[in-house]
């Protein structure tokens, strides 16, 4: 037993020191702070189990998830699996074949491992738990948590794995949705919200929306520092897609109507998405085009839609319009579930456009 705590302390020592965690100062309280927000930030958003090594044939399989078990004829390992590839080689490769889609999907493949979903006991819908090793003793590839708290803590791991913060971007833009909203949470099989439940008085929907543009711009910063190329070609490339949560805001007539029921669900857009889960795995919670493609937009165009949507939400000295359902959400840090306000959306997007325009042309 004490040889097992052993092993297993140095390899919560490793998992901490790939992510930068360890250090000696002079101040050892404060090394011990800050290993420990560390290990705090690597139990949330993951660490990379291998650096950039990346299994192809993992890879592949991970784009499958969740169906329920993959085609005849896939393979489930490979004699480069022990080996691996390097993840910029793996998005090189897919790049040459000019199959956009491939591509998205090898750039938002992340092998994280160690991650768990935000636990606060208060909070009675929070279950999570930590799968590190497989039955036959390999590591478990996985990663799940709220949406805030995942970007909250890549933010901090891209400074220690820079080669992956486009493959972060792609995730994050990946897992926003058209209306300029994020769904609840973000695993390795996609993007998950939740549903009404008449029974659960936990059961509420709701939109975040508040912190969009904060979070891409400190992974485009971070970009920008370590790859300023990457970033300008980037930022015009059809690499991206929208999550198609099954979530609706209400047209602003019936906002004004009732202000504390701004967000409905919509269960033929939840029964649609469940359907091409089931034939085309996690893509199926994405939008599609009229070509049943994954459609795909890019960096800038995203940008330009997280700016319109935080415009027409804001209202002047009372903040960004909540869509929500849940009460506890209502607070100061997260936005303003609003009353009707003296300023109407036209009459806001009016008072700005000029401006806008002006910054998009530059």
């Amino acid at each position: 037993m004490e040889a097992d705590i052993e092993r297993g302390t140095r390899e919560l020592q490793q998992l901490v020191a790939r992510a930068d965690g360890l250090q000696k100062t002079a101040q050892p309280l404060g090394d011990a702070r800050h290993s420990n927000n560390v290990l705090c930030n690597v139990m949330r958003g993951g660490i990379f189990a291998d650096g950039y090594r990346v299994d192809p044939v993992t890879c592949r399989l991970s784009w499958l998830r969740p169906i329920a078990a993959p085609p005849p004829g896939t393979p489930h390992s490979s004699s480069a699996s022990n080996q691996g590839r390097h993840y910029t080689d793996v998005v090189a490769r897919a790049a040459a074949t000019g199959d956009l889609q491939l591509e998205r999907l090898c750039r938002e493949y992340l092998p994280l491992t160690f991650s768990r979903r935000h636990g606060d006991p208060s909070r009675p819908w929070n279950r999570f738990s930590i799968a590190t090793r497989k039955a036959d003793g390999t590591r478990v590839l996985n990663y799940e948590g709220n949406w805030r708290d995942i970007f909250q803590n890549w933010e901090a791991l891209a400074w220690s794995f820079p080669g992956y913060v486009s493959g972060m971007i792609c995730r994050f833009v990946s897992a926003s949705t058209a209306d300029g909203y994020n769904p609840y949470r973000i695993t390795r099989d996609g993007i998950d919200w939740e549903i009404l439940d008449p029974a659960d008085p936990w059961a509420h929907i709701g939109y975040w929306g508040d912190h969009q543009i904060i979070y891409l711009l400190k992974l485009l910063e971070i970009l920008q520092q370590h790859e300023p190329a990457a970033l300008q070609a980037l930022l015009t490339r059809d690499l991206f897609a929208y999550a198609n949560v099954p979530y609706r805001i209400q047209p602003y007539e019936r906002l004004l109507e009732d202000p504390k029921q701004t967000v409905v669900f919509a269960p033929e857009v939840e029964t649609l998405v469940r359907e091409r889960v089931q034939e085309q795995g996690a893509d199926g919670k994405l939008w599609w085009d009229e070509h049943d493609q994954v459609r795909l937009v890019n960096p800038s165009r995203e940008t330009c839609r997280l700016l319109v949507g935080q415009t027409v939400e804001l209202h002047p000295e009372a903040g960004i319009w909540l869509n929500t359902q849940r009460p506890e959400w209502n607070d100061a840090n997260n936005a303003l579930v609003a009353t009707a306000s003296r300023w109407s959306r036209s009459t806001i997007c009016a008072a700005i456009s000029s401006s806008a325009a002006t910054s998009l042309r530059h």
